[in-house]
């Protein structure tokens, strides 16, 4: 039995704003569940609550910013470029590092994370994280996560310095 080839989709992928569901969306006839979209994929400002049946791959920047997912689960395991999905409900990055295996620059997170980032250290090529808006306290989490993402990558001394600053739910995966 011949494998299912993936659907290659060439350049930009811009979900309209009134899109409620990711589920069964069709891009100019082509079904984008499980697709590689070459270039941009954007689906921020839609009432979307869920990443399942987005595509898998994405060459330059992911956006899935200022909607009302929860989890990333469904969402691309490549980002070429920049991943953005601030202004979201995610509470938690719990097992990130399973979803997202590469994101070519920054990622760009909500201020609603309260725990478990400690996992994008295993993310592939990521340069930064940033939260949009972060609190005090997330603004540290940021400033160690960076620092370690910017040397060594040691997670395990990510995770001591993150609970050392008292910030122990950040430092779980």
């Amino acid at each position: 039995m011949k494998a299912k080839e993936q659907v290659v989709i060439k350049g930009n992928v811009i979900i309209p704003n009134e899109t409620a569901t990711l589920v069964g969306y069709r891009h100019y006839e082509v079904l984008i569940a499980g697709a590689k979209v070459t270039g941009n994929f954007n689906c921020s400002h839609t009432s979307i609550s869920s990443l399942e049946q987005g595509p898998s791959w994405v060459g330059s920047h992911f956006d899935c910013s200022v909607t009302n997912i929860t989890s990333l689960e469904g969402g691309p395991s490549y980002v070429g470029g920049h991943f953005g999905c601030w202004n979201t409900k995610i509470k938690s990055l719990y097992n990130i590092h399973k979803e997202i295996k590469h994101i070519g620059h920054m990622f760009f997170l909500s201020n609603t994370i309260e725990s478990h980032i400690l996992g994008v250290m295993f993310i592939k090529g990521l340069q930064k994280v940033e939260f949009y808006n972060g609190n005090t306290e997330q603004k540290q989490v940021e400033n160690i996560i960076n620092k370690h993402l910017g040397s060594d990558r040691n997670i395990h001394d990510a995770q001591e310095e993150l609970i050392e600053a008292g910030l122990a739910e950040f430092a779980k995966l």
